[in-house]
């Protein structure tokens, strides 16, 4: 049972460090209407 659980679990992590390089490519520029604001804690 464990050296199951071993390889679900070596074939989960294969599959999620697995990369697309089509997915991972970004602009060079970042766009002109690009105004992302990120507030968070108190104030």
């Amino acid at each position: 049972m464990k050296s199951l659980l071993m390889l679900v679990a070596f074939i989960f992590l294969l599959g999620a460090c697995s990369s697309n390089e089509e997915e991972g490519n970004l602009p060079e520029e970042m766009p002109e209407d690009f105004n992302f604001v990120l507030k968070y804690g108190y104030g």
